[in-house]
């Protein structure tokens, strides 16, 4: 059947007689070409049949022809990103998405140009690619009340706080379902704070969280009209794009940039991080990270000169004594900034430390590394720092020991600090089996109700998963990727048997590492991957399970290919399905 041209299509559309599918508040055809939409209220003025409407058309396509030579120059111009996949990048400037083409790349000046600005032209209109989850197709409004999706939510601004409850309550613990920020932090008031005066912060939040909802309700089978969740999703992302660019110019104008600024702006780019968990990407974190690498400087030297606080996330035993000053009086509570900058500061590390551990890449912040050592990672993400820390440095030793020549020299060097760190793994493990007060086999059931103790037994349990897992790491990295050395099998058996210990399934999503090493390395027919196979499977059929359902295709294709005869470590095989996951 022929297309029907809609009489409602926005005015740029129908100047230009071309189909249009209405997407609010930009279409879709507009932005993919980088031309003003006139959207879809009253006739402009200009429109008038005669030479103005004339003008404007042929201004129209002129910009098209423009813009799609700009981006045929820069495809053919532009080095891949170090850590991209060819065609992964080459698919990514192919496809031109939303609010890419609506902006234009912040200036390229300022003290942060250098790695700012390339991010800004890779978001805006040269090669992002969007996540899955902002590319569903929408389908015919709610056939079940012949409403409209902004009918059905006619007071929009009612809806958006519905949405932003939903963020705060549902999807950002769901993403750190961990954090346990201690009382004298204020809770997650800091993060309320940020969402009501950041836009784009707030915007990528509604975007989240419509992608949620759509996510379970559609599981649930309770949805009346999933797509309009869907062009939520698409039209919050839009609108966080455009405003994101905005602190992108004001921090590229910046020689100093201000603090607020900063903040607000590696705040959002965690967001879109976020996004591509949530929606199972794996094509743009890496840049997203980086750029967000880039500002945690300013982040350190502002709490830096914080005196007031020595230490926002201290160990249990130090952490009254934190907020004392020498003579006993109480210091001044923290401000949202400080507060802002730790989680963001944490947060960015802990991702840093795991894509290292996912993918082989080089750490973006070895050298801030030694922040978590007197800032408390666990209340974040759950594992406690000393572990993340040997994890970082078994990935450094792997990445040492994959660009060095064969030699004696090497493998002499290799064997000492490989036993140095498992030394430091193992005493890490005899502490943690102390303080969790009986022997690991057999513990008491765990929850997440127990996680208002920053060092509860649920920190202890996952720190200790990230231990084991870690001795898998590293024997592999010495030995090779091979299931049946008996020092990956007794390290496997062992993380496995912790795994057992987890009733709260919603854990899982803060072992997505820990479940795609041990995965990878035991095998489909082994004790415990059954089981562990049935937890992920539950995870994935209630619904937005994001990265943990990606992570858990890593492990189904490692054993595949371990079948035809190669040994390969989850490395491998992401390199082999051209995915780079991020396992957080």
């Amino acid at each position: 059947m022929p297309y029907e041209r809609s009489q409602t299509g926005c005015w740029t559309c129908r100047v230009r007689k071309k189909k249009c599918d209405e997407t609010f508040p930009i279409c879709t055809s507009c932005h993919v070409r980088g031309i003003t939409c006139h959207g879809f209220g009253q006739k402009p003025e200009w429109m008038d049949g005669g030479a103005r409407e004339k003008e404007v058309l042929v201004g129209l396509q002129k910009a098209v022809k423009e813009n799609l030579k700009k981006k045929r120059s820069y495809s053919t111009n532009t080095p891949m990103h170090p850590t991209a996949k060819p065609d992964a990048f080459y698919h990514a400037h192919a496809s031109q998405n939303s609010a890419s083409s609506l902006l234009t790349p912040p200036p390229s000046n300022g003290a942060l140009d250098h790695v700012l600005t390339p991010y800004g032209e890779y978001l805006f209109g040269m090669g992002y690619k969007e996540p899955s989850c902002l590319l569903e197709s929408p389908e015919p409004d709610d056939v079940f009340t012949g409403r409209s999706f902004h009918e059905n939510h006619a007071a929009s601004e009612e809806f958006e706080k519905t949405l932003l409850m939903n963020f705060i309550d549902a999807v950002f613990p769901l993403l750190f379902n961990c954090y346990t920020p201690p009382v004298p932090e204020l809770g997650r008031g800091w993060l309320l704070v940020l969402l009501t005066r950041t836009k784009p912060m707030y915007h990528t939040a509604l975007c989240l969280s419509a992608f949620y909802m759509r996510s379970v309700l559609l599981k649930t089978g309770r949805v009346l009209c999933p797509q309009g969740y869907s062009r939520e999703v698409k039209r919050h992302h839009t609108i966080a794009f455009r405003e994101l660019q905005v602190q992108l110019s004001t921090l590229c104008n910046s020689n100093t940039p201000n603090i607020k600024t900063t903040i607000e702006t590696v705040a959002c780019i965690i967001q879109l991080i976020s996004v591509e968990l949530i929606g199972g990407g794996t094509n743009s974190w890496q840049l997203h990270l980086e750029a967000a690498a880039s500002l945690v400087p300013t982040l350190t030297s502002h709490l830096c000169s914080t005196t007031h606080l020595p230490s926002l996330r201290p160990s249990l035993s130090a952490f009254k004594a934190s907020f004392l000053a020498a003579d006993g009086v109480p210091e001044l509570p923290p401000t949202v900034e400080d507060i802002a900058c730790d989680f963001l500061i944490g947060t960015l590390i802990w991702y840093d430390i795991i894509a290292c551990a996912s993918t082989n890449r080089p750490p973006l912040l070895k050298d801030k590394y030694t922040y978590i050592t007197t800032n408390e990672l666990s209340t974040i993400m759950g594992c406690e720092s000393w572990a993340m820390i040997l994890i970082s440095r078994i990935s450094e030793l792997h990445h040492h020991s994959e660009n060095q020549l064969s030699c004696l020299y090497h493998h002499a060097e290799l064997a000492a600090r490989s036993a140095e760190i498992e030394k430091q793994l193992r005493e890490g493990l005899a502490s943690n089996e102390f303080e969790f007060g009986s022997p690991i086999t057999h513990p008491e059931s765990i929850s997440c109700q127990k996680l208002g103790n920053p060092r509860g037994k649920i920190i202890l349990l996952i720190t200790r998963i990230y231990a084991f897992s870690a001795l898998t790491y590293l024997h592999v990295v010495v030995s090779g990727p091979n299931p049946r050395n008996p020092l990956i099998v007794e390290s496997v058996k062992q993380t496995m048997e912790c795994f057992r210990q987890v009733t709260d399934g919603k854990l899982f999503r803060s072992l997505i590492w820990p479940i795609c090493v041990s995965g990878c390395m035991a095998g489909a027919d082994e004790a415990g991957t059954g089981y562990l196979a049935g937890v992920v499977g539950r995870e994935i059929l209630e619904g937005c399970a994001g990265n943990l359902e990606k992570a858990w295709e890593v492990v189904k294709e490692c054993w595949r290919l371990r079948a035809t005869g190669k040994e390969v470590g989850w490395w491998d095989t992401m390199a082999h399905l051209k995915n780079d996951v991020l396992l957080v």
